[in-house]
């Protein structure tokens, strides 16, 4: 009779057992994570790590001459003069107010600011014709 009731003991831890692993199964421990990630709020906000960009001013060209950034993310503009004399004005709300005027190579200014709303802004040398030799660029804000 000893020997049943061991045997009736263990049947019993076994089945508890396996029906533990069943409902650990269930649980969202072991529930297969969803193969995509869940959508965005809105409410969500990111932090934009600023960016650090340099143009350079030379005779007939911008380099570089396409950007493209983040409404709000925070810049630190640097513009330097390579050659010639150059007068670089930027066009679009939020970025009227910026311009630079060089009258010698290796004059640099800097700036730092915030992305506008989104967009394409234009840039360029408003030295005669400067534009039109090249000296033209675009800032696409996503």
């Amino acid at each position: 009779m000893k020997t049943q009731i061991k045997y009736l003991l263990i049947f019993i831890l076994i089945l508890i057992l396996i029906l533990l692993v069943i409902s650990l199964f269930q649980t969202s421990v072991f529930r297969k994570l969803p193969s995509s990630p869940p959508p965005i709020s809105p409410s969500e906000t990111f932090e934009l790590s600023p960016a650090k960009i340099t143009i350079e001013i030379w005779n007939g060209k911008i380099q570089p001459n396409r950007l493209t950034l983040k409404a709000g993310q925070e810049i630190f503009l640097t513009i330097v003069s390579m050659e010639g004399k150059h007068s670089i004005v930027f066009e679009g709300p939020g970025l009227s107010w910026l311009h630079a005027n060089f009258d010698e190579p290796g004059e640099t200014l800097q700036f730092h600011l915030f992305a506008p709303a989104q967009g394409e802004y234009h840039f360029f040398c408003q030295e005669p014709n400067h534009r039109e030799s090249g000296e033209e660029g675009v800032i696409i804000v996503e």
